[in-house]
C-alpha cells in the first residue's frame, strides 16, 4: 500500500519512532505490549511427585550405577536389573516419558504453543551441621582413617550442597525473568489462526503483485492506443482543414458570382433584371466526427472502448472550427433569404 502523506509527515513519523535517524532510546521498555494470543508461559506447574520427575531420576540413578560399575574390574556376573547397558537405561527412560504429559519432549513432531513445560522444583537446602565425631582425637591408626574419611564426606557433601544451592538460585532467576517478561519464552507462533492469517497474508500479497503486472500491461496497451487514436485525430484535423478551405473558397466564389450577375430576389424578372442564379449553392464535404480519446481508467476497469470525455489521462479537444463552420453556413443562408 502507498502512503498518501507529505513528505514531511513521514520524516516526522520515523523520527517520532526512532526510525529515522536511528534512536533506540525512543521506544522503551515500558511501551512494548507483548501479544497473550500466541505466546506460551514460561513454566506450567507440575507436582514435585510426577511421574516425569520420577523417571529421569531413576535413569540418572541407573546411569550412575552403570559408570561406578564400569570402573571397577571387568566381572563376568551380569549387572543385576532389567537394564545391562547405557542405551537400555536411556530406552526405558524414552518410554517412560512417553507415557506422561511431557511426552512431546521426546517426541519427532514440532513443538506447540499448547504444549507444557516443566516447572522448576525448589527446596529450602540447609547445611551440615558440623558432626561431633569431627572433633574427636584418635589414638589408633584405625581411627585416624576413618577420621579423614569422615571429613572427605564431609567435604563432599558440602560441595554437592553448595552445588544445588547455586542451580536452584540460578533455577529462581530464570523463573524472576520469565515473569517479568510476561511472555516467558520466544513465542511458538503454530495456532491455527496465525496460520490462516499468514496463507490470507500471502495470497493478498501475490494478488497485489499480479494486479501490479495486470495493470502496468493495461497501461501499456492504454498508451498504444492513445497513440493510434491521436493519429487518427491528426489524420481528421488534416482532412478538416483541407475540406473547409476548399468550401470557404467554393463559397466566395459562389457569393461573387450572384452578386456579378445581380441575382437575387429581384421582382422585376420579366424586364430583365433579377431573379436568377449563378448555380447551386457549395456544400461541404461530410468529415468524419470526432471519436473521444480512450480513457486509462477504462482499460484498468477491464474495458477497452473510450469513454464519453476525458477526464484525468486523456486530452482535450475543443471543436471550436465546427461552431465557426456552422456559424459561417448561417450567416450566409441568412444574406441569401
Amino acid at each position: 500500500m502507498f502512503v498518501r502523506s507529505p513528505p514531511k509527515n513521514i520524516k516526522a513519523a520515523f523520527k517520532k519512532t526512532g526510525v529515522w535517524p536511528f534512536n533506540p532510546n525512543v521506544v522503551t521498555a515500558e511501551m512494548l505490549a507483548p501479544s497473550k494470543d500466541t505466546s506460551c508461559e514460561a513454566h506450567v506447574p507440575l507436582p514435585p511427585d510426577g511421574p516425569a520427575i520420577d523417571v529421569l531420576a531413576t535413569m540418572l540413578r541407573k546411569l550412575a550405577k552403570i559408570d561406578e560399575a564400569e570402573d571397577e574390574p571387568i566381572s563376568e556376573a551380569p549387572i543385576a536389573g532389567p537394564s545391562n547397558t547405557k542405551q537400555d537405561v536411556i530406552n526405558e527412560a524414552i518410554e517412560g516419558l512417553s507415557q506422561t504429559k511431557l511426552a512431546h519432549l521426546i517426541s519427532t513432531t514440532l513443538t506447540t504453543s499448547h504444549d507444557t513445560m516443566p516447572t522448576t522444583l525448589t527446596h529450602t537446602i540447609s547445611h551440615p551441621q558440623p558432626s561431633p565425631l569431627l572433633s574427636i582425637q584418635p589414638t589408633t591408626e584405625t581411627e585416624v582413617l576413618l577420621l579423614a574419611a569422615l571429613q572427605e564426606s564431609h567435604k563432599s557433601n558440602e560441595y554437592l550442597t553448595n552445588r544445588n544451592i547455586a542451580l536452584q538460585a540460578g533455577n529462581l532467576l530464570n523463573e524472576a525473568y520469565c515473569a517479568k517478561a510476561k511472555d516467558g519464552l520466544p513465542r511458538v507462533l503454530t495456532g491455527d489462526r496465525f496460520y490462516e492469517e499468514r496463507v490470507n497474508f500471502e495470497k493478498e500479497r501475490r494478488a497485489e503483485e499480479r494486479e501490479k503486472e495486470n495493470r502496468k500491461d493495461l497501461r501499456a496497451e492504454w498508451k498504444a492506443a492513445k497513440e493510434k487514436w491521436q493519429q487518427a485525430e491528426d489524420t481528421r484535423k488534416v482532412l478538416k482543414e483541407r475540406e473547409t478551405a476548399k468550401y470557404e473558397e467554393a463559397l466566395a466564389v459562389w457569393k461573387a458570382a450572384n452578386e456579378g450577375q445581380g441575382c437575387g430576389r429581384g421582382r422585376g424578372h420579366r424586364r430583365g433584371h433579377g431573379g436568377g442564379s449563378a448555380g447551386q449553392k457549395p456544400v461541404m464535404a461530410a468529415i468524419p466526427k470526432r471519436v473521444p480519446p480512450p480513457l486509462l481508467k477504462d482499460f484498468l476497469a477491464g474495458r477497452t472502448g473510450t469513454g464519453l470525455a476525458e477526464e484525468e489521462e486523456g486530452e482535450h479537444f475543443t471543436s471550436d472550427d465546427d461552431d465557426e463552420s456552422n456559424s459561417d453556413d448561417e450567416t450566409t443562408n441568412s444574406k441569401d433569404r
